[in-house]
């Protein structure tokens, strides 16, 4: 028998060459699906279930430039508030109330931290000292000025240590051992910052977020202070808060560069670092409250 001829063939060729593109066409389905179930999957979130992975074209993540340097602050002082007016005792040791105004005339007794009187005249003893004359009840004497506030204040007290806030700044996290925080609410700079620990303990100064270490800190300064029963430094400088925390920072009275006061205190028990953060030179509030921490 002759072969077939050459278009007999063509129908059984198409045939072939369409079983052929079928098989690759479900090789290669085949191949993607379970190469879909080898990939590795990007992380998700432990909370959002959202994807954590970078992608490859995402720009690095700028911030804001650092606030200008450090410019000279003039605030004048705060005029006394018009008597009558309320005072608190700020001493740990309580103030004693004298017959006159000074420290030499008769005691007529010791009121305790945080009593409140009313001051309706103000003198001078011979050495200078301002004192505020006060009624407490039938009680009336006169106590010295820098042992009052004159803004009302409430008692906090963490492990070691207790001290006395001015009403309107919140101290958080006074109970734990480690840090307490202090804040108002408009400004989310942190004014003190209090951490706690041991002798033994290796303690770095405590440190607000928002501040910047990698940029020096201006004017140091260090003095001698009275805190408690102890002597000790106290380190006064000007830092630049940091941008990318606080972007509004440069837009503050302190123009980003606010004043800051250290003071660590070592009693044979206790170790307690504070960290001030004031929009002011030589505040006044500073002095108070650390006029009146007590240490365990």
């Amino acid at each position: 028998m002759s072969p077939n001829p050459p278009s007999s063939r063509l129908p059984t060729i198409a045939k072939s060459a369409a079983a052929v593109i079928l098989l690759m066409a479900i090789g290669g389905g085949a191949a993607y699906l379970l190469a879909g179930k080898l990939a590795p999957k990007a992380p998700r979130g432990p909370d959002t279930g959202l994807s954590t992975a970078t992608p490859s074209a995402t720009a690095p993540q700028t911030c804001p430039a650092s606030p200008p340097g450090p410019v000279p602050i003039s605030i004048p002082p705060a005029s006394a508030s018009p008597l009558p007016h309320a005072v608190w005792v700020n001493d740990p040791l309580g103030v004693n109330l004298r017959a006159a105004a000074s420290a030499t005339s008769t005691k007529i007794t010791t009121l305790g931290q945080g009593t409140q009187a009313t001051a309706d005249q103000q003198g001078v003893d011979a050495s200078g000292g301002s004192w505020f004359h006060v009624t407490l009840g039938s009680q009336a004497g006169w106590l010295r000025a820098d042992f009052v506030a004159s803004t009302p204040i409430y008692a906090v007290s963490g492990d070691g240590w207790s001290l006395m806030m001015p009403v309107g700044k919140q101290l958080s996290g006074a109970s734990a051992q480690q840090m307490a925080t202090a804040t108002t609410a408009d400004d989310p700079v942190p004014f003190l910052t209090v951490v706690t620990g041991h002798p033994t303990d290796t303690l770095a100064p405590p440190a607000p977020a928002p501040l910047r270490h990698d940029i020096g800190w201006s004017d140091p300064q260090a003095r001698l202070i009275q805190v408690w029963s102890y002597t000790v430094l106290e380190h006064l400088a000007r830092a630049p808060i940091d941008l990318c925390v606080f972007p509004a920072a440069a837009a503050r009275a302190d123009h980003g560069w606010p004043y800051t006061t250290y003071v660590r205190v070592a009693s044979p028990t206790r170790v307690v670092q504070f960290l001030f953060v004031s929009q002011r030179p030589n505040d006044p509030l500073v002095d108070q409250i650390l006029n009146s921490v007590a240490m365990s």
